[in-house]
C-alpha cells in the first residue's frame, strides 16, 4: 500500500486502467471459451443422431406461386376420359413419395397387352405399349436435421398407344 500512495494521479490511472483491461481480457477469454463449448456441444449433438424436431418448414409448401404465360393460344384441349376411349386404354396409379415435389405423380398403366378395335374387341395385330416422358422433380434429402434439395429426372408413363408387334428373327 505504501507504494500505491507514493504514485501520482497519472500512475494511479494507468494502474487502474491496466487492471480493468486485464479483467476485460479474462472475461472475453471466458466468454469465447463458453461460446466455443456451446457450439461444440451443438455440433456433437447433431453428429450423435438425436431425432430432429418436427417443424412445418420441413414439409413442402402446399401452395407454390407459379406464373404462366396464358396470352398464347396453346392450340389443344384435353378431352374428358381419353384414357378410356383410346384403342390402347390405360388407367392411373398414383406414385407417392413425400421426399419429392410433386409428392404425388399419376402413372399410366396399360390395361391390355393388345390393342382394341373400334368395337372394343382385342386386336392381336397391334400391341399396347406405354408412352413415357422424362420430367424434373425436386428431391429432398434430410441428413443431421438439415434439408438438401436437388433436381432429379424421373421417367413417367403418361399414356399408352398402339404399335405393330416387334418380330423376332428366325
Amino acid at each position: 500500500m505504501l507504494l500505491l500512495m507514493e504514485l501520482d494521479y497519472y500512475s494511479y490511472f494507468l494502474l487502474f486502467y491496466c487492471l480493468i483491461m486485464m479483467t476485460v481480457i479474462v472475461n472475453i477469454y471466458h466468454y469465447i471459451t463458453y461460446q466455443l463449448l456451446v457450439i461444440l456441444s451443438a455440433v456433437l449433438l447433431g453428429v450423435c443422431g438425436k431425432p430432429c424436431p418436427f417443424s412445418r418448414e420441413r414439409m413442402f409448401p402446399q401452395n407454390v406461386k407459379l406464373t404462366l404465360n396464358t396470352s398464347k393460344d396453346q392450340g389443344y384441349t384435353m378431352e374428358e376420359a381419353v384414357h378410356l376411349r383410346s384403342l390402347s386404354p390405360w388407367s392411373y396409379r398414383m406414385d407417392e413419395d413425400h421426399n419429392r415435389f410433386p409428392s404425388v405423380i399419376p402413372q399410366a398403366v396399360c390395361q391390355h397387352q393388345w390393342c382394341l378395335d373400334a368395337e372394343g374387341n382385342v386386336n392381336n395385330g397391334m400391341m399396347s405399349v406405354p408412352i413415357q416422358q422424362e420430367i424434373l422433380v425436386l428431391r429432398r434429402e434430410i441428413q443431421d436435421c438439415h434439408q438438401n434439395f436437388f433436381l432429379e429426372k424421373q421417367l413417367v408413363t403418361v399414356g399408352c398407344t398402339c404399335t405393330t408387334p416387334t418380330s423376332q428373327p428366325a
